[in-house]
């Protein structure tokens, strides 16, 4: 790349997309950098050969680019070919001028040179490293800091869940395990809050048997009896503490005023 002016990602794209061919309308509001990437494609196609022809509806952006390639000691680039004031003998001179200039001289053009390379080569290792396939996971840091940059976008918060072996997830371990998730979330959906689901607390694993089920009916008179008291209890201390009271203690209560508490 050859940017004389500084440039974005979005102003590097441009200048790239000139480079190979393309054919694109760039847009944007006063200050954003047009003028500059303009500079930056004209002198790109300078520096392999090209001539560039820039026209302009408006004469203060001929002036703006030519001010920057003044300003930056690449006015010669240009053959300024507008406005009625330019004559055979004014275009002349300026060819002659820049014909005179001959080579440029700098007298630590080769220490400059050097320079540059090594601070392109540091560039360059840090993308390499940045996109450098990691194992097991078969992903980059790149992959990574971009995924995590599309969840902020979505407004979607960080979790606070932490795997410490996460690191050492295949491809296909992190697919299964996200598999797992995805079936887990579909559940909760249909669940709701496990913290308030009536069954909280059972440890059955299979459904009980017809029998099973004698069992518990006949015993539920004996455990409504021992929970009224318990509930009065807890009534009494959340008065006392003045905290409120769990969801499924209130529904409990609201069932019992109902008369359908043992059921």
């Amino acid at each position: 790349m050859i940017h004389v002016m500084d440039a974005d990602s979005s102003q590097s794209v441009v200048v790239e997309e000139v480079k190979r061919g393309r054919n694109l309308v760039v847009q944007g509001p006063p200050g954003t950098g047009k003028s500059q990437t303009i500079t930056n494609i004209i002198a790109s196609a300078v520096t392999i050969g090209k001539k560039v022809l820039f026209v302009s509806e408006k004469m203060a952006a001929l002036e703006v680019v030519k001010s920057r390639f003044e300003n930056i000691g690449l006015g010669d680039v240009c053959l300024e070919l507008h406005s009625h004031k330019t004559n055979k003998k004014v275009v002349l001179e300026q060819v002659a001028k820049t014909l005179n200039l001959g080579q440029p001289k700098h007298a630590n053009f080769q220490q400059q040179a050097e320079e540059l390379q090594a601070i392109r080569d540091r560039l360059n290792r840090y993308v390499k490293v940045l996109h450098q396939t990691l194992e097991p996971a078969g992903l980059s840091a790149y992959d990574l800091i971009g995924h995590l940059t599309r969840m902020h976008s979505e407004g979607i918060p960080p979790s606070e869940l932490v795997s410490p072996d996460a690191a050492d997830w295949s491809a296909s371990q992190f697919q299964e395990i996200r598999a797992q998730i995805q079936d887990l979330a579909l559940h909760l959906k249909s669940i709701n809050n496990p913290q308030e689901h009536i069954w909280r607390g059972v440890h059955l694993t299979t459904p009980p048997l017809p029998t099973d089920l004698q069992r518990f009916q006949s015993r539920f008179a004996d455990i409504i009896d021992q929970l009224n008291p318990l509930m009065d209890a807890v009534e009494v201390l959340r008065n006392a503490l003045s905290i409120d009271l769990p969801p499924f203690f209130l529904k409990y209560r609201e069932n019992e005023a109902s008369g359908t508490a043992s059921h």
